[in-house]
């Protein structure tokens, strides 16, 4: 697992808060980042950081596409996919 960093940023670019998280990988960070959109009405787009490593930066308007992207994920590295 890694701790993945969520910033819900404004318009204008300052984050007025951040949340940690430990995850599996970055497909897991993705889908947080539109729950967490969700839940940060006043945020225009959430960065998303492991460590130094930007992962994604997610704008609003495309956070229903983040959710479909949960539905379909891949595995992420270390997984099992069972049949």
């Amino acid at each position: 697992m890694a701790t993945y960093t969520f910033f819900p940023c404004q318009s204008d670019g300052p984050a007025l808060c951040f949340e940690t998280l430990e995850l599996d990988g970055d497909g897991y960070a993705l889908a947080e980042a539109g729950d967490l959109l969700a839940k940060h009405a006043t945020a225009a787009f959430i960065t998303v950081w492991c460590g130094d490593r930007m992962v994604c930066s997610v704008p609003r308007d495309q956070a229903p596409a983040v959710e479909m992207q949960r539905a379909l994920r891949w595995p992420s590295a270390g997984e099992m996919i069972l049949h």
